[in-house]
Protein backbone atom coordinates (compact mmCIF):
# COMPACT_ATOMS: atom_id res chain seq x y z
CA UNK A 1 0.00 0.00 0.00
CA UNK A 2 2.61 2.54 1.01
CA UNK A 3 4.23 2.61 -2.45
CA UNK A 4 1.14 3.91 -4.21
CA UNK A 5 0.47 7.63 -4.35
CA UNK A 6 -2.57 8.88 -6.15
CA UNK A 7 -3.31 12.46 -7.10
CA UNK A 8 -7.10 12.39 -7.57
CA UNK A 9 -9.78 12.47 -4.93
CA UNK A 10 -13.20 11.15 -5.83
CA UNK A 11 -15.97 13.75 -5.59
CA UNK A 12 -18.56 13.32 -2.85
CA UNK A 13 -18.07 10.49 -0.43
CA UNK A 14 -17.28 10.48 3.23
CA UNK A 15 -16.85 13.75 5.13
CA UNK A 16 -13.49 15.46 4.91
CA UNK A 17 -10.94 14.88 7.63
CA UNK A 18 -9.08 18.00 8.62
CA UNK A 19 -5.48 17.81 9.65
CA UNK A 20 -6.57 19.41 12.92
CA UNK A 21 -8.48 16.20 13.64
CA UNK A 22 -5.09 14.58 14.07
CA UNK A 23 -4.59 16.83 17.11
CA UNK A 24 -1.09 17.91 16.25
CA UNK A 25 0.14 14.59 14.86
CA UNK A 26 2.48 15.69 12.12
CA UNK A 27 3.72 12.90 9.84
CA UNK A 28 7.49 13.17 9.45
CA UNK A 29 8.88 14.52 6.22
CA UNK A 30 10.56 11.79 4.14
CA UNK A 31 14.03 13.18 4.82
CA UNK A 32 13.36 12.92 8.58
CA UNK A 33 13.01 9.15 8.22
CA UNK A 34 16.71 8.86 7.47
CA UNK A 35 17.35 9.58 11.17
CA UNK A 36 17.61 6.02 12.48
CA UNK A 37 16.26 6.56 16.03
CA UNK A 38 13.24 8.42 14.67
CA UNK A 39 12.62 5.76 12.02
CA UNK A 40 12.95 2.99 14.61
CA UNK A 41 10.40 4.63 16.95
CA UNK A 42 7.95 5.09 14.08
CA UNK A 43 8.43 1.51 12.83
CA UNK A 44 7.98 0.12 16.34
CA UNK A 45 4.77 2.15 16.84
CA UNK A 46 3.34 0.93 13.54
CA UNK A 47 4.28 -2.68 14.26
CA UNK A 48 2.32 -2.50 17.54
CA UNK A 49 -0.87 -1.70 15.63
CA UNK A 50 -3.39 -4.35 14.71
CA UNK A 51 -3.53 -5.61 11.13
CA UNK A 52 -6.72 -3.60 10.61
CA UNK A 53 -5.17 -0.38 11.94
CA UNK A 54 -2.10 -0.89 9.76
CA UNK A 55 -4.33 -1.42 6.72
CA UNK A 56 -6.25 1.79 7.50
CA UNK A 57 -3.00 3.73 8.10
CA UNK A 58 -1.30 2.60 4.87
CA UNK A 59 -4.46 3.13 2.82
CA UNK A 60 -4.82 6.66 4.19
CA UNK A 61 -1.12 7.29 3.52
CA UNK A 62 -1.61 6.39 -0.16
CA UNK A 63 -3.91 9.39 -0.54
CA UNK A 64 -2.27 11.83 1.92
CA UNK A 65 -1.23 15.13 0.34
CA UNK A 66 1.17 17.14 2.54
CA UNK A 67 0.07 20.72 3.05
CA UNK A 68 -3.61 20.22 2.21
CA UNK A 69 -6.02 21.22 4.97
CA UNK A 70 -8.89 18.82 4.32
CA UNK A 71 -8.30 15.29 3.23
CA UNK A 72 -10.46 12.26 2.73
CA UNK A 73 -10.26 8.85 1.21
CA UNK A 74 -11.84 8.46 -2.20
CA UNK A 75 -15.13 6.57 -2.10
CA UNK A 76 -13.66 3.47 -3.71
CA UNK A 77 -10.82 3.26 -1.16
CA UNK A 78 -13.17 3.88 1.76
CA UNK A 79 -15.62 1.22 0.55
CA UNK A 80 -12.80 -1.25 -0.13
CA UNK A 81 -11.54 -0.85 3.45
CA UNK A 82 -15.07 -1.23 4.79
CA UNK A 83 -15.62 -4.38 2.73
CA UNK A 84 -12.26 -5.87 3.78
CA UNK A 85 -13.05 -5.38 7.45
CA UNK A 86 -16.79 -6.14 7.31
CA UNK A 87 -17.56 -2.58 8.32
CA UNK A 88 -18.96 0.70 6.99
CA UNK A 89 -17.12 3.74 5.55
CA UNK A 90 -18.29 5.79 8.56
CA UNK A 91 -16.94 3.21 11.02
CA UNK A 92 -13.62 3.18 9.12
CA UNK A 93 -13.46 7.00 9.33
CA UNK A 94 -14.04 6.82 13.09
CA UNK A 95 -11.43 4.08 13.44
CA UNK A 96 -8.96 6.24 11.50
CA UNK A 97 -9.60 9.13 13.89
CA UNK A 98 -8.95 6.90 16.92
CA UNK A 99 -5.87 5.46 15.21
CA UNK A 100 -4.27 8.88 14.72
CA UNK A 101 -4.92 9.77 18.38
CA UNK A 102 -3.36 6.45 19.42
CA UNK A 103 -0.31 7.00 17.21
CA UNK A 104 0.17 10.52 18.53
CA UNK A 105 0.14 9.17 22.08
CA UNK A 106 2.58 6.37 21.19
CA UNK A 107 4.98 8.76 19.46
CA UNK A 108 4.96 11.51 22.08
CA UNK A 109 5.39 9.44 25.23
Amino acid sequence: HQDAIRSGVAPGGEPTVSIEELEGFDPPEPEDLSDEPHARILRDAIEELSEKDQDILWTWAEFYKPGEEHQRLPDDASHALADRWNSTPEAIRQQRSRLFKKLKTMLTH
